[in-house]
């Protein structure tokens, strides 16, 4: 069994410790990448020991994957674009990672079969000639047929590319503001007024190269105005409604809410009315504050009470909490067990001695002002240490000896108070679901 779980562990470490090779990149169809892996190699061993296998391994690596993708480019018809340009792409890729190293002369016949020059240019026909292949009738089509254009300019500057790309990236800014113009009119007679600005504003951004699109910037800023004024106005309606007839501290916080609501969203024109005063005043008369005592147990309210902004800490509280506990210690209490056994004729006696310490603490939670609650809990941590002695005819092989090991009481009192800690969380959880009513 030893030796089956150290042959797993050796196995386990040999896969960690791995290294991909080119060999597994290739299985793969990562050609890309074992070339690189191979030239990684190479290189890290330095032109010192570059050895004539290695220049051959090489040499037929780069000639296989070169032939791969010269098939593709064979099999591929004129409007196959994406296998094209993908082909084009990798041999340029490969070119970028072999040339100017030590061992590059090794590999002439594919660099200078395929220059730099040539593959940008190949590049760039393919997305030329994808670019042409689109008839365009809308604005999509036209930005297309402009991305392609441009992919392929930065490449290489072929023929009329770069005057296709401005011709088509205009044609489609022009329509896609129109597009988006028209579309703005048809929410504002749907009185969908934030989609119209939307629509308003996309309309002057895509044309802003061009110049301004119509009245797009005014109307956008009409109807967003108009959408924020609408929308602060119903935020601003609620608070009113809520705290006209607010009697609770949660109440008036959630007017604050919709008061901060509406300052919110009609914030870039400025301020609405007087939410922002208001949203104040209300979130300060939602606020509630408690004192915890003793001192100690604060810092543990505080940490369940994260997140809740309107509770504070300090003098003139409306919740008090109050928390006393006390700890009970016994140590060494026994319980004897006395047991008779035959055993291949042998009569014994087993005496069995149970030793216990033992801490228990009481914690009394006494909650007044703005909410009343108490409750009780104990918490309790034990250890016992067992003595087993043997007399009358006892067999052999059986001796006194004991289990366990008793722990003292400055041990179990930490451990009991963690729990005591636990408990008392769960008890503040509770206690703030209730304040989040008040």
């Amino acid at each position: 069994m030893r030796i089956f779980i150290a042959l797993v562990f050796m196995l386990l470490l040999a896969s960690c410790c791995h290294t991909r090779t080119s060999e597994e990149a290739y299985a793969e169809g990562n050609y890309l990448e074992s070339i690189h892996l191979l030239a990684s190699d190479i290189e890290e061993q330095g032109p010192e020991k570059y050895k004539q296998d290695e220049a051959i391994k090489l040499h037929t690596l780069v000639e296989k994957v070169m032939v791969y993708y010269e098939t593709i480019l064979a099999n591929t018809t004129n409007i196959d674009f994406d296998n094209r340009i993908m082909a084009y792409n990798s041999l340029s890729e490969m070119r970028g990672r072999l040339n100017n190293h030590f061992y590059s002369q090794e590999l002439s016949f594919f660099l200078d079969k395929y220059t730099a020059a040539k593959l940008n240019e190949n590049i760039a026909i393919a997305y030329y000639d994808e670019g042409n292949s689109i008839v365009a009738n809308e604005s999509a089509d036209y930005k297309k047929k402009a991305d392609l254009y441009q992919k392929g300019l930065r490449s290489y500057n072929y023929k009329d590319i770069e005057k296709l790309y401005k011709i088509n990236n205009t044609k489609y800014m022009q329509l896609a503001a129109k597009e988006f113009y028209e579309q703005g009119k048809n929410f504002v007679q749907m009185q969908s007024y934030k989609e119209a600005a939307e629509a308003f504003q996309n309309a002057a951004l895509v044309y802003k190269p061009l110049g301004k699109y119509k009245d797009s910037d005014n109307l956008f800023s009409r109807f967003d105005r108009l959408y924020r004024t609408n929308a602060a106005d119903s935020s601003y309606q609620l608070a009113e409604g809520i705290a006209n007839y607010s009697t609770s501290r949660a109440k008036y916080r959630r007017a604050a809410e919709n008061y901060k609501d509406a300052a919110l969203i009609y914030s870039p024109y400025g301020n609405y009315r007087d939410a922002t005063t208001k949203a104040a005043n209300y979130a300060n008369k939602g606020k509630i504050s408690i004192s915890v005592r003793p001192y100690q147990y604060e810092s543990l309210f505080k940490e369940v009470t994260q997140g809740h902004d309107y509770i504070s800490f300090g003098f003139g509280s409306d919740i008090f909490i109050d928390i006393d506990s006390s700890e009970n210690y016994s140590d060494h209490d026994k319980s004897i067990d006395n047991d008779s056994k035959t055993e291949k004729g042998k009569k014994y006696n087993i005496k069995t001695e149970t030793v216990t310490n033992r801490v228990t603490i009481t914690t009394n939670i006494r909650v007044s002002g703005l909410l009343s609650y108490s409750n009780s809990f104990k918490v309790e941590k034990t250890s016992s240490k067992i003595n087993y002695s043997y007399s009358g005819d006892v067999p052999s092989g059986y001796h006194d000896h004991s289990e366990g090991y008793l722990r003292d009481r400055y041990m179990l009192s930490n451990d009991a108070r963690k729990l005591q800690q636990s408990q008392l969380k769960t008890e503040f959880f509770k206690l703030v679901k209730e304040i989040e009513e008040l």
